[in-house]
């Protein structure tokens, strides 16, 4: 969004006060994030009453709940959604340009949005770092979850845009890149055979791009670490050896109850993972309280 702004020729500030426009980019993740957007949202619409024309709310929110946010926040000036992220030059334009109250234009569209180019961004978080979305959107049908009803069906970049894009962050004095996505190591699987290249072959290519000193892997999924994914891991020295991995649970019945791999998979991956990756350091996240979850499921947690 920020690098389509800079390229129609807007100024990008960081204080929210010396801004024309805010833009909340939001989270719907988990409740805290919620409720930390919606707080973000009022304290960018009360600056209207000094310095800002206008807000607009972007991300997870807007995309899931655009329209009850336009109709409980007729103080913001747009909700847009991720298809129409594109055009969001044009709605800042109209909300600088317009004159007297009008309801906030609902612009989403469809969750199964078409790659675009990602490399011409402006990057606000530190520069020698930067993230390299692989994936969009997710299959699973974990029971406590909805990302896949506003991220859309798991779909890969393709190799050549993705070493494209890695090769124009570099240029641009990145070192370290951290690949993510909603579920990073299935990269590929979706190709089919029309492509048999998967996260292993992307890792040792993206390793072979001189300047890039560091490669981490976020938000990998517990089914899909091939062998030839482990030995990726543990033999390219560029290859950060952590991995995160979101196991929610270890007890069986409440992993069935979130339809997540059962208990056997779990300590057979992880204990696979430290034999053959020395030196693994593994990052985790638990749910605790799952309804339906007793006192010794969450013992065995």
């Amino acid at each position: 969004m920020l690098g389509d702004l800079k390229k129609r020729g807007f100024d990008i500030v960081r204080r929210p006060g010396d801004a024309d426009v805010v833009i909340v980019n939001t989270c719907a993740f988990i409740e805290e994030a919620k409720t930390e957007s919606v707080q973000a949202v009022l304290e960018a619409v009360d600056l209207k009453k000094s310095s800002a024309k206008g807000v607009v709310i972007t991300g997870c929110m807007a995309q899931r709940y655009a329209q009850e946010l336009a109709d409980e926040l007729p103080e913001v000036d747009a909700v847009v959604g991720f298809e129409k992220y594109a055009d969001i030059g044009n709605q800042i334009e109209s909300i600088i340009t317009k004159s007297g109250f009008a309801m906030p234009e609902v612009a989403v569209g469809s969750t199964d949005v078409p790659f675009r180019p990602e490399w011409e961004r402006v990057r606000i978080t530190q520069q020698h770092a930067a993230f390299l979305r692989v994936a969009e959107g997710c299959d699973h049908k974990c029971t406590f979850c909805a990302i896949p009803s506003w991220r859309g069906r798991f779909r890969s970049k393709s190799f050549d845009a993705i070493m494209e894009e890695a090769r124009e962050l570099v240029a641009t004095g990145v070192t370290e890149l951290n690949l993510i996505a909603e579920d990073t190591n299935q990269w590929g699987q979706d190709f089919g055979t029309a492509d048999k290249r998967r996260l292993a072959d992307l890792l040792y290519s993206l390793a072979e791009i001189k300047e890039v000193r560091r490669i981490s892997l976020l938000y990998c999924y517990p089914s899909y670490f091939s062998d030839e994914l482990i030995d990726a891991i543990a033999s390219i020295d560029k290859v950060c050896k952590y991995i995160d991995i979101p196991l929610q649970h270890i007890s069986n019945p409440v992993l069935k109850a979130m339809n997540r791999p059962p208990r056997d998979h779990t300590v057979t991956l992880l204990k696979k993972l430290r034999e053959r990756i020395p030196g693994l350091v593994l990052r985790t996240t638990f749910i605790s309280g799952f309804p339906g979850e007793t006192d010794k499921d969450h013992r065995e947690l």
